[in-house]
């Protein structure tokens, strides 16, 4: 079985993104250390810096993602125990309206990311990939 790698940054490998300075001189050695090395970055901003050998690209995620609304990201979230988890550790989340949205959008957007994974593994064959 060949061993594959998913790296899902923020934005990485835009050249502005805060990644680039850990992420890309790791990817070099990564990429010898997997058969395979993916990279997955949940958003696309500006200009791409170049990928060494080996590491492939796949902007699915982003794509997916930028196209969700705010509502979208509410049911995504809604699907999930992680809001009312953090809730009830932190009651008072509930007070702070912005601090509720961004646990909301943050929720969904790793439900989101969680549905692509499952999708994609499920599309990985051992053989070709």
């Amino acid at each position: 079985m060949r061993s594959i790698l998913v790296v899902s940054p923020e934005s990485y490998p835009s050249e502005l993104a805060k990644e680039h300075t850990f992420l890309g001189p790791e990817l070099p050695v990564l990429a010898d250390a997997f058969d395979r090395v993916v990279v997955v970055p949940q958003q696309l901003e500006g200009a791409r810096a170049s990928l060494p050998r080996g590491v492939a690209l796949d902007e699915t995620l982003a794509h997916e993602v930028r196209g969700l609304t705010s509502l979208q990201l509410a049911l995504h979230a809604a699907r999930t125990s992680l809001v009312a988890e953090d809730i009830a550790r932190r009651r008072q989340l509930v007070a702070n309206p912005v601090a509720m949205k961004r646990l909301i959008a943050f929720a969904g957007r790793a439900h989101h990311a969680r549905q692509w994974a499952e999708r994609w593994l499920r599309g990985v064959d051992p053989r070709t990939r």
